[in-house]
């Protein structure tokens, strides 16, 4: 059985923009899904299955489900702003 960990990392608005972005390790496996908590925040995932670049990406579009992250290669996720909820596959209990 695999469980889930559940974060929600906040991305507070500024003027201009300000980017963040979150890198997950090289040797990370599994599935990860990214929700936008808000309307329209530019996002970019790369490094993944999935890509996506320059999107404003809306919480009633399903884009961010079921990713996955690619062997021997970190993976990315960036904001301009808003919330996002990231949902990834745990492989370890504690």
């Amino acid at each position: 059985m695999r469980s889930l960990s559940v974060y929600k990392r906040s991305f507070p608005n500024a003027f201009p923009p300000a980017k963040r972005k979150e890198d997950f390790p090289a040797d990370e496996k599994g599935f990860l899904s990214v929700f936008a908590q808000e309307e329209k925040r530019h996002r970019k995932r790369k490094n993944l299955k999935y890509e996506l670049s320059d999107y404003n990406l809306s919480p009633f579009v399903p884009l961010g489900v079921s990713n996955e992250f690619l062997e021997g290669k970190e993976g990315t996720i960036e904001s301009r702003g808003g919330n996002l909820l990231v949902i990834k596959e745990c492989h370890e209990y504690r």
